[in-house]
């Protein structure tokens, strides 16, 4: 263990023993890949709820996605949602932060939408909004979200968290070389990509580019009076690298992405087929005995 610790946290004076709350990322690392909860990560996660450390997850999918997974835990917690811009209580729905795309960039945009009649789904933490019917990547789907069908701009404005413009490859392509070179709307994020279900359609995927889970869980700290020195966070790819920056303490899966080991304190042995996260979970549950 005490190799553990020296490649954990070299020259830092804080140890395992002084984590307050861990940031874990849901698919690839709390679950395994077939989007399954194992029973051991279950049972440590309760024993660490019970040393007194709280688990946080935070996710690039829907707010409803992360409810579910603290039901398996058994334990409820602020949960980060569609990569940082959502923190949202589970049960009330109660939104403790949002980072919405900003309202005066949301006109020009759909400036370029009415002008090509474009299909366009809008996600709020109200529910989806759309034109001709709800289109999102399959990753961003679930049963329980409400839909709302309009044929405008939804008068609030103030709540976009994301928005989804979809047609074929070079309609998609062309938008957004053409949006680009509007230069408000340089802060926001754009990305293309396919389908993964429906063969020919592509999605323009657009939200503020200073969304990310990092800043959402600074704003948690902030609000219980904590310090970074008193989080870790776990994840295994590339939207958990603000995560693993806002915390003191910073896991990587086995699995992980290049960019997420290189910032690592510690990478695990095990990737999330193997119980990775628990590994990290009992190295902080010993900690927590021999404190005593």
């Amino acid at each position: 263990m005490g190799n553990i610790f020296k490649r954990l946290f070299g020259k830092k004076t804080k140890s395992l023993s002084d984590i307050k709350i861990i940031f874990s990322d849901i698919d690839g690392t709390l679950y395994n890949r077939q989007g399954e909860l194992r029973p051991q990560t279950r049972r440590y996660a309760l024993e660490l709820h019970k040393a007194g450390v709280n688990l946080i997850l935070a996710t690039g999918r829907e707010h409803q996605v992360a409810e579910e997974a603290l039901d398996g835990l058994g334990l409820t917690a602020p949960i980060i949602s569609l990569d940082g811009a959502l923190v949202r209580e589970p049960g009330s729905g109660k939104i403790l932060h949002i980072h919405p795309i900003e309202e005066k960039y949301i006109a020009p945009l759909f400036k370029e939408i009415e002008n090509h009649k474009i299909s366009f789904t809008i996600m709020t933490p109200e529910g989806n909004y759309y034109n001709e019917e709800p289109d999102l990547p399959s990753h961003l789907q679930h049963p329980e979200t409400k839909h709302f069908k309009t044929e405008a701009l939804p008068k609030a404005k103030d709540n976009f968290l994301r928005i989804f413009l979809t047609g074929n490859r070079a309609f998609i392509t062309s938008l957004y070389e053409k949006i680009q070179k509007n230069q408000l709307l340089h802060v926001n994020d754009f990305t293309t990509y396919e389908s993964r279900r429906e063969s020919g359609k592509h999605y323009l995927e657009i939200k503020p580019h200073t969304s990310n889970k990092g800043i959402a869980v600074s704003h948690i700290l902030q609000a219980r009076g904590l310090q970074p020195a008193d989080a870790a966070g776990i994840g295994d790819y590339r939207n958990d690298v603000e995560m693993l920056r806002a915390c003191g303490y910073r896991v990587a899966m086995a699995d992980a992405v290049a960019e997420l080991r290189d910032i690592a304190d510690y990478i695990t042995s095990k990737n999330c087929e193997e119980g990775g996260i628990e590994e990290f979970f009992q190295m902080v549950l010993k900690a927590k005995r021999n404190a005593l």
